[in-house]
Parts: C-alpha cells; sequence; structure tokens
C-alpha cells in the first residue's frame, strides 16, 4: 500500500492518518498472473471527490450516484460497520463508514485466484 504525496506514512509514523489516500498494488487480472498495477484506492480525506462523492457524503447519495449509472448496489450493516457497495463490470466502489467513527470511500478492481493462491 503506498499513501498519495502530503500524507503521513503510517509504517514510519506508527499509526493511519486522520486524512489519505491509499493505493494498493496488486498482481491483476488474476494473483497468478503477477505483475503490480494499483487495483484499490481508499480515500478518507474529505477534499478529494470520486464521481462528486467524498468520504463525508452520505448512504444516499452514494447510492444515488452508482444506481443512475446502472451499478448493482448491495448493502451490509454488521452492527458495527455499516458497507454500500455499487458493483459492474468488474469495478467496485465501496461506502463504508464505522459506527462512531470515520467513513472510506474506495474504488476496487476484482481479481480473480485460479491457482487457490493462499496468502
Amino acid at each position: 500500500m503506498y499513501f498519495g504525496t502530503g500524507y503521513s506514512n503510517p509504517y514510519t509514523d506508527g499509526r493511519y492518518p486522520e486524512r489519505y489516500v491509499a493505493y494498493s498494488v496488486a498482481a491483476w487480472p488474476d494473483y497468478a498472473d503477477g505483475g503490480q498495477y494499483i487495483t484499490r484506492i481508499d480515500i478518507t480525506d474529505p477534499a478529494v471527490t470520486l464521481y462528486g462523492l467524498t468520504a463525508g457524503s452520505s448512504f444516499e447519495e452514494f447510492d444515488a450516484v452508482f444506481r443512475g449509472m446502472g451499478y448493482a448496489l448491495h448493502t451490509l450493516d454488521d452492527g458495527f460497520t455499516v458497507t454500500h457497495t455499487a458493483a459492474k463490470h468488474g469495478v467496485s466502489f465501496i461506502f463504508q463508514a464505522v459506527q462512531g467513527g470515520g467513513a472510506v470511500l474506495s474504488v476496487s478492481a476484482d481479481i480473480s485466484n485460479r491457482e487457490n493462491i493462499c496468502f
């Protein structure tokens, strides 16, 4: 995982910054294919927008944006974390809020695991 320019690095600072943009790198389209591709971006900085949404947006705003673009919407509420996911064509947009905490807006590319690699 790499953090965007201007955000403190939790690997040297010992904790995640309150606001950040982080890029996860993995093999793609399958873990067995190798290579290094940005496969996920996590955003907690409310100054950063994605389709007009920020980490400070509401679930209703998130759902309206992606419903309007024809994405399949799913909601999961485990009593501690609420997650709304919009998925289409191997790409998922995720908006997750922790009870009493902050929110994360993410975009993620699906990665298959045809060799059943264990991590």
